[in-house]
């Protein structure tokens, strides 16, 4: 848009400058700028404006370019006072254009100023939100590692009561041992004051003893069974434990795993976005300067039209009263120059119509783009291995 702008305001003062020096070259110099704003009503408000565009446009002031290239001539001394003030006129405008371009510049460099503050005031946050965030997870590990060592005590603890039943069962079997080896005594005592009770009696006292060393056998086996469930019990309980840590230490990885995860996501979301915009104005900008070197070729021509046409009437003005043939033929050329002319305006609206029909394609194009885009980042972004959950 701004190229095609200035394009057309050159254009417009190389026209304006072939007709000033048409009109006031040779011996025909103009006294001052002020003579020509007289001489010109229908060009001042253009003749003013190229004038605080001069030092981009001519190097220079407006009034000092056109007694350069012959329009202005100094003729007298009124004429160079005019000149004088004309110059100072130029000077004034370029110190007025000087002063609003400083005025922008401090106003960008306030907003510049502002955003590097604003951007420090989020720094800062994202700082104490970071700091936050690492003094609650310090909390969550504390208390984690005083729920170990409850569990750590309560373990102990549990050990100490399995050690005192099992003290309590050896004292009960020596109570039981000994209270056997009492009444084997006292039988032996029995059984030699009783020698001459009948065979009967013997194997009946026998048969008792043997009944009451298999009862012994037995609690024996018992006891021997109870101890090794309990064995069992301490052994299952430590596995549980361990399988406990193992789940927890899988939760904490599994957890960084996802944080991870979530970051190279929105990682590669964002890299994602910002080239498919980079794509989208590539495409813009490429259709741009299709139609501005479209417009630039056709408005070349319409300056040579215009040219055309400017000559055809100056020399129109200079034939004689008579020379109606040399008129039929400048005023067939001024028709002509001017139906060219007409055609390129039309031929500039036809680029400008294709332009706009042809800002849809972009939607279309960028269809395909995205897909390119997606799979090149699947293999810039890769997500790591997830860790493996214990059996």
């Amino acid at each position: 848009m701004m190229v095609e702008a200035n394009v057309e305001n050159r254009n417009e003062y190389e026209y304006l400058i072939n007709l000033l020096q048409e009109k006031y070259g040779g011996e025909n110099k103009a006294g001052s700028l002020t003579e020509i704003y007289a001489d010109n009503p229908e060009y001042v408000a253009k003749i003013k404006a190229m004038g605080r565009k001069s030092k981009e446009l001519f190097g220079t002031t407006l009034a000092q370019y056109l007694k350069q290239i012959g329009v202005i001539g100094k003729n007298n001394k009124a004429d160079t006072e005019a000149v004088a003030e004309d110059e100072n006129d130029d000077e004034k405008a370029l110190r007025a254009e000087e002063e609003h371009r400083a005025e922008e510049e401090r106003r960008a460099e306030e907003a510049r100023k502002a955003e590097e503050e604003r951007k420090a005031e989020e720094a800062r946050k994202a700082e104490e939100e970071r700091k936050a965030e690492e003094a609650r997870k310090a909390e969550e590990a504390r208390k984690a590692e005083e729920e170990l060592k409850r569990k750590a005590e309560e373990a102990r603890k549990a050990e100490e009561e399995l050690k005192r039943k099992a003290e309590e069962a050896r004292k009960a079997e020596e109570e039981l041992k000994h209270k056997a080896e009492e009444e084997r005594k006292a039988e032996e005592a029995a059984r030699a004051e009783e020698a001459r009770k009948a065979e009967e009696a013997r194997r009946a006292e026998e048969e008792r003893r043997l009944k009451a060393e298999e009862e012994r056998k037995a609690e024996e086996a018992r006891k021997a069974e109870e101890l090794r469930r309990i064995e069992e019990e301490k052994k299952a309980e430590k596995e549980r434990q361990r399988r406990e840590d193992e789940l927890r230490r899988y939760e904490l990885e599994y957890s960084a795993w996802v944080r991870m995860c979530n970051k190279r996501h929105n990682e590669k979301e964002k890299e994602y976005k910002r080239r498919l915009q980079d794509r989208r104005e590539e495409l813009e900008y490429e259709l741009e300067l299709k139609r501005d070197a479209e417009i630039k070729a056709v408005k070349e021509e319409m300056i040579k039209y215009m040219r055309q046409l400017v000559d055809a009437e100056w020399t129109l003005e200079s034939l004689g009263l008579f020379d109606f043939k040399g008129k039929r033929s400048q005023n067939a050329s001024i028709a002509m120059a001017e139906a060219k002319i007409e055609e390129t305006k039309l031929e500039i609206k036809s680029v400008r119509e294709a332009y706009k029909n042809e800002i849809p394609s972009i939607d279309i194009k960028m269809k395909s783009e995205e897909v390119k885009i997606r799979k090149s980042l699947e293999s810039e972004f890769i997500l790591p291995e997830a860790p493996r959950k214990p059996e």
